[in-house]
């Protein structure tokens, strides 16, 4: 009896690792005031930048604990918590350079409503599929 209940126990704890891991998600919100687009390109896409138009937000989403952001044809890799929710928004400064900023999910979502931006498709970046 005491194996059968002991057995029973650790099934019920491994039962939330089961279920798999919510994918990171990256939010970026486009407010720079360009006429061109910011790309991103990784080390997951390749082939195909991440356009970010003007006034759209844009939701990337990894089960990678890193993220490969290509520059100059080379890799810098920016660390995430699995199952955490980055919020960035972009904007232009002098010289019409683009600026990111990590901000707060209140932040975020107050620039995207006064700024009258549109969600875009999501983009799912995985060991799996691109």
């Amino acid at each position: 009896m005491k194996n059968v209940i002991g057995i029973l126990a650790i099934l019920l704890g491994l039962a939330p690792f089961s279920f798999g891991q919510k994918p990171t998600r990256l939010h970026f919100l486009n407010t720079a005031s360009t006429i061109g687009a910011p790309r991103l390109r990784t080390t997951r896409n390749l082939d195909k930048d991440i356009k970010i138009l003007k006034n759209e937000w844009t939701v990337v989403q990894t089960d990678e604990d890193s993220l490969g952001i290509v520059f100059e044809d080379r890799p810098y890799y920016i660390h995430l918590n699995p199952g955490k929710s980055y919020y960035f928004v972009i904007s232009t400064g002098e010289r019409l350079t683009y600026w990111v900023r990590e901000v707060s999910e209140s932040e975020f979502l107050l620039n995207a409503h006064f700024n009258r931006s549109t969600k875009a498709p999501e983009y799912r970046l995985g060991a799996k599929t691109n």
